[in-house]
């Protein structure tokens, strides 16, 4: 017979956790609407530290797509906080 092991994890640090995680995409999709070259330069940099080269084949279609993706992060962030906030957890 095998035995289970239960964890418990207190139900706010999950809230927490998915808050944090809409905070941060609404950062993200800020920094990539608002400066679509500067969040194309933070993804080389980051691909960089693991000994990857990437580069854009047309700058200016990458920073278009960038800019509107950026926009949808940040929308389904200020929503998930906007969730957060009307359900009663407050930050």
């Amino acid at each position: 017979m095998t035995e289970t092991i239960q964890f418990e994890i207190p139900v706010l640090w999950i809230w927490w956790a998915v808050a944090g995680a809409g905070g941060a995409s609404v950062l993200l999709g800020a920094l990539s609407f608002l400066w679509p070259r500067g969040s194309i330069g933070l993804y080389i940099w980051v691909m960089s530290l693991m000994n990857w080269r990437v580069s854009p084949i047309d700058e200016r279609r990458e920073a278009k797509t960038t800019r509107r993706f950026g926009f949808y992060l940040l929308l389904l962030g200020g929503l998930s906080l906007a969730l957060f906030y009307y359900k009663g957890v407050y930050f």
